[in-house]
């Protein structure tokens, strides 16, 4: 129940809040509001659609409440819809006060109802709201949000005894959170990470800082700021700063000199205070002069610049900016002592250690100023997720947050992207605990899919797939995707491949040689949404059984013939294991590891079986303290179309193992199949269908001499037969000219044990 908005409120119960459909309500027993519209001049536009119950069901949320529906709206205006949930939330103040903005999803970046209507005022149509549902996908997840006049500014003020609210708190996965809206997000306090650019700027230095995007930058800058103003503790003794953050975004950097430095003025913050409005290079260096007499009583404080968005000087077009810019920077810290201006920070993607002028002689960063940024640990991410817990009060699941750590890599976005989709697809549906079997049925099936909604991971994807990141993609295919461990290179051409692919972010810099992928979570993204698009893809049909489901072991007859002999091949230089087996007579060889075969069978199966809808996920092993798998390689699910079953196989895959290793998979891939079901039917998103593991296959692909043998096979025991698990062997060659098989199966049709010996499958002539 609400009271007053100057009193603290109870929240009221969520009953089916989140099973209402965005925008409009499954079920209510509300009756619609009824609102008379004005008699103001019609203006053109289409009718505004309305629902079955003779209006627009519109979800809000008064600044720091919880959300409401406002139902049946036939009003056409915003004062209307104002003055509508003013009377519904039973606020104090005039609803001429009250101030409207809808949100974009993917950056959280608001825009004003009212600048919205004005817009089509203009172009003589009328703001339709049920179009502005639809295209903002307002609902209770993404409400309107209602602003009280007055109170944006000050909450950060005021005590906790003295709020009119509290504010519901929530994760932000793309933009800038800034500083008055630590209220609003889950935030980690990033001081401590922000002693290295304390002690570059006690030395003076002038520093760049490089990270991925989406990896908190801004905000970890403007927390930076915050310090720097309020004071620090440096060697010479405690001081303040006067910090200047610019966003790059805002300037023009590919329209001359002139146009640059005048754009680069207009972004500066507390523009009025500057000595000297910026218009030119000559202006922006007096207004940090020390020798100007003007200048005595302005500069109190030392002053610190942070040039954000940085990387935005990269491009050709950008040469005659960066060139002008670059050159002022090193002029300015070459003659530190006329100058006010105590260390400049530029920040962006890895971009920013590349960037340069035309004479890289005149760089104005030295390499041991280069500041690469840090990923969450695990207690930050812990942290983070223990304010989600306090706010929402749920428990959740440790290893929940063991898990996203791991698929991340602490990767600020990602991590929070994670947070978001518990909060929003699973927190609804499990009550005050959410178990670690309904966030890994959720993280198997879901979460790529929420990855590449998001509009830094889609640019991500669509930059890989460019012709110009065709080698460095080729690269990235054979170096990383395959092989999760840090990568060191000394050939100049690689480095300037790598260096390229960090700046999009698909790798991490450990140091000027070294590089890894930046996560296991974007690593499964690249997989699916870029290189399956360079493997084979079949236009045969599917080989199914009577009752259409597949018939695993024609498809990956089918299939593996069809790896790519020329990565299977450099596999063993590049993506390899060592061999605890005989290969080619010898012990101790190089071979193709696992997750070479992952890449190249999901790759392939997905081009396939996805064009008649089949969901595959193939996922790397995320193990626990006792070395436990979390989850198979690779699941098929069928469409749910089936008779409202979906038939599901899990492969466990192996790469040249031993006896005894095969025999601990075989275990694994039931234990895994025993509760695969459990997760899937506690997975919010698959409702309304059911789960049928009906094949369980151990793959394992081998070197081993003589590996498909009567003799040299295990198969899983009669325990094992029983409970639907079959075995199959693919030897190969290095060269990868010849394939050859032997399996174990159970008969679907006949409800009979098979086992084949040595069957060749392919062989290049």
């Amino acid at each position: 129940y609400f009271y007053h908005p100057l009193t603290y409120y109870f929240p009221r119960p969520k009953g089916n809040r989140l099973l209402l459909d965005q925008g409009k309500a499954t079920s209510s027993s509300k009756k619609p509001s009824k609102q008379k519209t004005t008699g103001r001049k019609k203006i053109a536009g289409q009718a505004v659609p309305m629902d079955g119950v003779g209006g627009v069901n519109i979800w809000y949320q008064v600044e720091g409440r919880d959300e409401a529906l406002l139902e049946g709206f036939t009003g056409i205006y915003v004062s209307q819809v104002l003055k509508e949930m003013k009377n519904e939330s039973q606020l104090a103040d005039p609803s001429d006060t009250l101030q409207l903005f809808v949100k974009q999803q993917e950056s959280d970046k608001e825009i004003s109802l009212r600048v919205l209507e004005k817009d089509k005022l203009e172009q003589e149509k009328r703001l339709n709201f049920q179009e502005l549902i639809e295209n903002y996908k307002v609902g209770p997840l993404n409400p309107i949000v209602v602003r009280l006049p007055g109170l944006r500014r000050k909450l950060s003020d005021l005590g906790d005894d003295e709020r009119p609210y509290k504010r519901v708190k929530k994760f932000s996965v793309n933009g800038t959170i800034l500083l008055e809206e630590y209220e609003s997000y889950f935030v980690l306090d990033q001081a401590e990470e922000n002693k290295p650019f304390l002690k570059h700027i006690d030395n003076n230095e002038f520093v760049s800082y490089h990270a991925p995007r989406a990896s908190g930058k801004s905000t970890r800058m403007l927390q930076l700021v915050k310090q720097l103003e309020n004071g620090v503790h440096m060697i010479d003794g405690f001081k303040k700063f006067e910090c200047f953050y610019v966003d790059f975004q805002f300037v023009k950097v590919d329209n001359g000199d002139d146009a640059f430095w005048c754009s680069l003025g207009a972004a500066f913050p507390k523009q009025n205070t500057l000595p000297v409005q910026i218009t030119n290079v000559t202006t922006f260096c007096q207004a940090f002069r020390k020798d100007q007499p003007e200048h005595t009583d302005r500069w109190i404080r030392p002053v610190v610049l942070i040039f954000d968005e940085f990387d935005i000087m990269i491009p050709p077009e950008a040469s005659i900016a960066r060139t002008s810019c670059l050159k002022t920077i090193r002029g300015i810290r070459n003659n530190r002592s006329n100058f006010v201006i105590e260390s400049i920070i530029v920040v962006g993607t890895f971009g920013v250690v590349m960037i340069n002028q035309d004479n890289p002689s005149l760089t104005p960063f030295n390499t041991t100023e280069n500041l690469g940024g840090n990923n969450f640990r695990k207690n930050q991410v812990e942290d983070l997720f223990g304010q989600f817990c306090s706010a929402r009060r749920i428990d959740l699941d440790p290893r929940i947050i063991e898990d996203i750590y791991s698929r991340t890599n602490g990767h600020a976005g990602l991590v929070c992207l994670c947070g978001r989709v518990i909060d929003e697809d699973l927190k609804g549906y499990s009550g005050v605990s959410i178990s670690f079997e309904s966030w890994q049925s959720f993280a198997v099936t879901k979460l790529q899919e929420k990855v590449m909604n998001h509009r830094t991971f889609e640019r991500l994807v669509k930059n890989l797939e460019s012709k110009e990141m065709e080698e460095a993609v080729t690269l990235l295919q054979m170096r990383f995707l395959a092989n999760p461990e840090p990568v060191t290179v000394t050939l100049r051409r690689e480095i300037q491949l790598w260096k390229l692919l960090a700046k999009e972010g698909a790798l991490i810099v450990t140091d000027d040689s070294t590089f890894m992928m930046a996560s296991s979570l974007l690593r499964a993204v690249i997989m699916k949404n870029v290189i399956t698009k360079k493997l084979p893809c079949l236009s045969t049909g599917v080989p199914l059984r009577q009752d259409y489901s597949l018939n695993i072991l024609e498809v990956l007859k089918t299939v593996v013939p069809l790896f790519v002999q020329r990565d299977m091949k450099i596999a063993a230089e590049f993506s390899y294991k060592v061999a605890h087996v005989k290969v080619n007579d010898s012990s101790n060889k190089r071979v193709p590891r696992e997750s070479v075969y992952q890449q190249q069978l999901v790759g392939i199966l997905t081009n396939w079986l996805g064009a008649i809808t089949y969901e595959l996920i193939g996922q790397y092993h995320t193990r626990g303290a006792l070395g436990n798998p979390r989850y198979c390689d690779v699941v098929l699910t069928a469409p749910n179309t089936l008779e409202h079953t979906q038939p599901t196989t899990i492969l466990e895959l192996l790469a040249t193992s031993t006896n005894s290793e095969l025999n601990a998979h075989y275990e694994r891939a039931l234990e895994y199949a025993e509760t695969f079901n459990i997760r899937h039917q506690q997975n919010p998103s698959n409702q309304g269908s059911s789960l049928n593991t009906r094949d369980i296959w151990v793959v394992h692909f081998t070197c081993e001499d003589d590996a498909t043998g009567r003799d040299n096979s295990s198969w899983p025991s009669k325990e094992q037969q029983a409970k639907n698990l079959n075995a199959v062997v693919f030897w190969h060659n290095l060269d990868f000219t010849e394939i050859r098989m032997s399996a174990c199966w159970k008969d679907k049709e006949r409800e009979d044990m098979k086992e084949v010996y040595d069957e060749q499958i392919f062989q290049r002539g």
